[in-house]
């Protein structure tokens, strides 16, 4: 059936690689007829390949090319030997279409006029997953065709495969597809044919059929409209939640919801409740476990009023342990635990008493995901019941899951801002140990993450003593941990801190902005990236006098720091402020920094700032640079050929050798073999390495290459005395030693932007 994934008929997955020569490409041919030539190729690797590019291929060549010598490959290429190029094919479709419709009317009539015919005709493939292909394929094109055409170019496809009366697969990919194209085709196209063909369908004489007529109601209740769906489809829905196979009526209890969101709130209480009752009481044990999975979604969609006792009850057992024969592998607790925010909302406060021993019991499951389930949602019960429930009734299952394994743990400490916030100011700072705990665990960083993430909301919480005494000290130590990203999610949170401690205490305030500041003076170039990636969020968050006065003069400062790195941090700062627009984009001083910065001596440094033109002049420039280098470097190495390092002689062959004796033979020890390191740098320079699977040098595999390339790389740069940055993110990363150096950073890490790299012409 369609959407299925099968081996292609011949028992495979397509093509093996029989050889390195499948894949050799002849440079003397033109794209186009390098298309052309593996497009009809006998070796399978090489038609499989053309077919996953074709369509960058096709934007390569341009338009017009595409036009008039590639969409003709399409129809000899669909009918392929081998199921896995046909389905790589069809998978291009809509990337090729969309470029095709882009590109003006003439244009798009050929994606209609070719693309569509191939795409019906490989829906009837006998290989199911590239019928399947086809399928999504289409579901994709039908967005891309105006409307129009969509009943004669698209309808028309499906309604030949759901009149197919010989082929019971086709009516099922039918029924499948004109649920999935339903939102597509439009309101009249879906009442004119699509619910009557799928009415038409819900009859069939073959119950595969009418099980898959039954899972494809809800898209097409929602287009038709509430009125034609009460009147034409849900009849017919309710049959088939009577059909005499379980399978069928299975399906329809997996479709309720979707059917019920298209009808109004009196038709579900009348008609649609009757369904799910009688579904809960099928004789068939899959039906009626599905049918207990619909119920959450299904309650939510009525009134409170419209829930009764019954139906209140099938819900609340599905958390009871006897539901399942093994309570540890009960699934059912788990959709009732994931639906339990919306029962909640639906029923509201006032009947929070008939289902609070079933969240009891849902808190003390002995299946961690049903407890994680609620841990994730704990916060949206909290809202929804208010202060003095969360207060008797929902605080001790906060501690109990901030007690509990690190994947329930997580949910509670995720959304614990949010679940403080509706607690009773007094009750509040009973937590304040808990954020102590998380931040010194050292063996679940994701913990420290979460919190990190809320301390902006922390920094209002807690009473001024308890803001200064402890989420001052907790959001410093996690600006300064171990992990990268707790760090860069901790300082966003430091300027709403900054602002709360000067509406409590001027001195506090210049506290922290003292510890802030020593960062921009500290030893270690680390802690003064720190102090730059800080002002990045200072800027947005404190008052601009503030800023002005106790941060920019050490930003200014640092901006002429010897380290390249925290220059190249400060330079990246500005550059994400200035493409943002923020406060000071325009600000004379901040102005003055980023005009020094662009003619910093280090190309990284100066590369954030510099406009997209001088940008690629200066990658120019700097390539030549390292061709040069190299230049001297090959010449530096032909000149030393002629000597050598004499191997290590034992005592005998010491006592008679002549220690004037130099072999002109071999190469000084430990200097890399020039020819080589030419060709592998040179490669490295045009960004080719990875193109290379077999560069033809002696010892050397082709996974080797740049590795090999980024070694010479350094032995050119302690040849010529060069220090280089890298346009590396160099807030991770963490120096050898704690001293005021950077890391040893050398040229094999230099990527150029991939835009500049595309419009130079390097040899």
């Amino acid at each position: 059936m369609y959407g299925s994934e099968f081996p292609s008929e011949n028992g495979d997955f397509g093509p093996s690689l029989n050889g390195p020569d499948e894949l050799a490409i002849d440079e003397s041919l033109s794209l186009i007829d390098r298309i052309k030539s593996f497009a009809f190729s006998k070796i399978g690797l090489q038609r499989l390949v053309n077919a996953r590019n074709f369509a960058n291929s096709a934007k390569d060549v341009g338009l017009e090319d595409t036009i008039t010598h590639l969409l003709p490959l399409l129809e000899t290429m669909a009918e392929d030997p081998d199921a896995p190029m046909r389905q790589a094919l069809v998978e291009q479709f809509f990337e090729l279409a969309t470029f095709l419709s882009n590109g003006g009317d003439a244009a798009y009539r050929k994606f209609i006029d070719t693309i569509l015919p191939l795409v019906a005709k490989l829906i009837s493939d006998k290989s199911q997953e590239v019928s399947a292909s086809a399928g999504h394929a289409l579901v994709e094109l039908s967005a891309l065709i105006h409307p129009e055409d969509r009943g004669a170019h698209l309808l028309t496809i499906v309604l030949s495969l759901a009149h197919d009366d010989e082929s019971e697969e086709h009516r099922m990919i039918a029924v499948q597809l004109l649920n999935e194209m339903a939102k597509h085709l439009g309101k009249d196209l879906c009442q004119q044919f699509v619910a009557l063909e799928l009415i038409s369908l819900a009859e069939d004489p073959l119950f595969r059929v009418r099980k898959a007529a039954a899972g494809n109601f809800a898209n097409v209740c929602k287009t038709v409209g509430q009125e034609y769906c009460i009147q034409r489809l849900l009849p017919v829905f309710i049959h088939l939640s009577q059909d005499g196979i379980w399978g069928v009526r299975k399906a329809c209890a997996e479709s309720l919801v979707g059917v019920a969101e298209s009808v109004s709130q009196e038709v579900r209480h009348e008609k649609l409740v009757d369904v799910l009752e009688n579904l809960l009481k099928d004789a068939s044990r899959w039906v009626r476990v599905a049918t207990f999975q619909q119920i959450g979604p299904f309650l939510s969609l009525l009134r409170p009023d419209q829930i009764t006792d019954s139906l209140l009850l099938h819900y609340t057992s599905m958390a009871n342990p006897s539901f399942s024969p093994n309570p540890s592998e009960n699934e059912i607790a788990i959709f009732c635990a994931y639906s339990f925010p919306a029962v909640v909302l639906t029923l509201g406060p006032e009947r929070w008493h008939e289902i609070s021993a079933t969240f009891q019991t849902l808190v003390k499951d002995m299946q961690w995901k049903v407890r994680k389930t609620l841990s994730h949602s704990l916060h949206e019960i909290a809202k929804i019941l208010g202060p003095t429930i969360m207060d008797n009734e929902l605080l001790p299952t906060l501690d109990l899951f901030l007690k509990d394994l690190d994947e329930v743990k997580m949910g509670a400490v995720q959304h614990l801002a949010e679940l403080l916030e509706i607690v009773q100011p007094s009750k509040r700072e009973a937590y304040l140990p808990i954020f102590n705990e998380i931040q010194s665990d050292q063996e679940n960083w994701r913990l420290r993450s979460y919190l990190s993430r809320q301390l902006r909301g922390f920094a209002r919480l807690f009473s001024p003593a308890a803001t200064y005494s402890v989420i001052t000290p907790l959001t410093m130590k996690l600006c300064r941990d171990p992990v990268a990203q707790v760090r860069e999610v901790a300082i966003q949170g430091l300027g709403a801190l900054v602002e709360r401690l000067g509406e409590i205490d001027s001195s506090w305030q210049a506290e922290i902005i003292r510890t802030i500041q020593s960062l921009a003076t500290a030893h270690t170039f680390k802690d003064r990236q720190l102090f730059v990636a800080m002002c990045e969020y200072l800027m947005d968050d404190v008052g601009q006098a503030t800023f002005e006065r106790e941060f920019l003069p050490h930003l200014k400062q640092l901006s002429r720091d010897h380290v390249p790195n925290v220059r190249l941090s400060v330079s990246r700062m500005l550059a994400k402020h200035f493409e943002k627009n923020g406060a000071y984009t325009s600000h004379a001083e901040v102005q003055a920094v980023a005009s020094c910065l662009r003619d910093d001596e280090d190309y990284d440094v100066r590369c954030y700032l510099l406009p997209e033109a001088e940008r690629v002049l200066d990658i120019r420039r700097y390539i030549t640079q390292r061709q040069q280098k190299l230049q001297r470097l090959q010449e530096r190495g032909q000149n030393m050929v002629q000597y050598r390092v004499p191997e290590p002689l034992s005592v005998h062959e010491e006592e008679e050798s002549s220690p004037s004796v130099i072999s002109p033979t071999r190469k000084p020890t430990g200097f890399p073999d020039v020819n080589r390191l030419a060709a592998l740098t040179n490669l490295y320079l045009n960004g080719d390495m990875n193109d290379h699977s077999d560069s033809g040098l002696p010892g050397l595999s082709g996974d080797d290459d740049e590795e090999v390339a980024a070694e010479n790389m350094d032995k050119m740069d302690e040849a010529d005395d060069l220090r280089v940055t890298t346009i590396e993110d160099t807030f991770d990363q963490t120096p050898v030693e704690d001293v005021d150096e950077a890391p040893s950073i050398n040229d094999d890490t230099y990527s150029a932007p991939e835009e500049a790299m595309e419009s130079l012409s390097i040899e």
